[in-house]
């Protein structure tokens, strides 16, 4: 009867080790737009944020959703906020790739309004000294990451139109001119919400 008791204590403590383990796995996980990826962890150093970025140095992705797949990218995603300086830093050190410049423009997509366009300020100065290309440009505005489209959903702000107005009289960006003017009088915000079903 001991021996009969021993086992089935040893069973029952089997069993649940194996039970909170898959319970804790399942918690650690999570689903973030069809892709199941592992559950954020807090990150409090920025040095993280540019081991990130530089992954990307000789990774180059598919498509853009490929990044949900990195929890590390999420955390920024989502605190995004608390990292933006760090991220004009890196962008301003004139050490990144396309790829990474892309990146850091994306991870920045849950940013407040005045924080964004902090990041418009800088990307825009880095354009008109020939540091990055026209098209990474084009993607602080266009992001066509996440669902903020921070520009051009709020593009009735006094700011922002300022901005956009100014870059019409950039003759660099002339094949931009259309998107611009789609930003101005809200056609591009339209478009969003229709195509999105909001």
């Amino acid at each position: 009867m001991e021996i009969k008791n021993t086992v089935n204590i040893l069973a029952l403590l089997v069993f649940l080790t194996t039970f909170f383990n898959c319970k804790s796995d399942r918690q650690n996980k999570k689903v973030k737009n069809g892709y199941t990826v592992q559950k954020e962890i807090k990150i409090d150093s920025s040095k993280q944020y540019f081991e990130l970025i530089k992954v990307f140095e000789d990774h180059r992705y598919d498509m853009p959703e490929d990044l949900w797949t990195y929890k590390d990218f999420i955390y920024f995603y989502e605190n995004s906020n608390h990292y933006v300086n760090e991220a004009i830093r890196i962008l301003e050190s004139q050490k990144t790739n396309k790829t990474q410049q892309e990146v850091i423009i994306y991870s920045m997509q849950r940013l407040s309004l005045d924080k964004y366009m902090e990041l418009y300020k800088s990307l825009h100065n880095l354009y008109k000294k020939g540091i990055i290309e026209k098209e990474v440009f084009f993607t602080v505005l266009y992001p066509s990451f996440g669902k903020q489209n921070t520009i051009i959903r709020n593009y009735k702000d006094d700011l922002i139109q300022a901005n956009i107005k100014e870059l019409l009289s950039d003759s660099t960006l002339k094949d931009y001119h259309t998107s611009f003017n789609n930003i101005l009088n809200g056609k591009a915000w339209r478009d969003i919400k229709e195509y999105s079903g909001m």
